[in-house]
């Protein structure tokens, strides 16, 4: 078996922390504090991968990010 690395960027907010996976944005968690976001969004990524096993195809295809910035309004 195959073992994947994932990335998460983490925000702050007034109730805690919001985790969202960036490999894959639809896995999104929140919790008081950090330590317990990192065990939700484990949780949560083993589940979604438990729940679509096909997702390591589509990941393996990602060649890089990058960025797009807009102008406000």
């Amino acid at each position: 078996m195959t073992n994947y690395e994932f990335n998460y960027k983490i925000e702050k907010i007034p109730s805690g922390y919001i985790g969202q996976c960036i490999e894959i944005p639809q896995v999104i968690v929140e919790a008081k504090t950090q330590s317990k976001l990192d065990q939700k969004i484990g949780v949560a990524l083993q589940g979604y991968i438990k729940a679509c096993p096909g997702i390591h195809k589509t990941l393996n295809q990602t060649i890089g990010y990058a960025k797009y910035e807009t102008k406000k309004p």
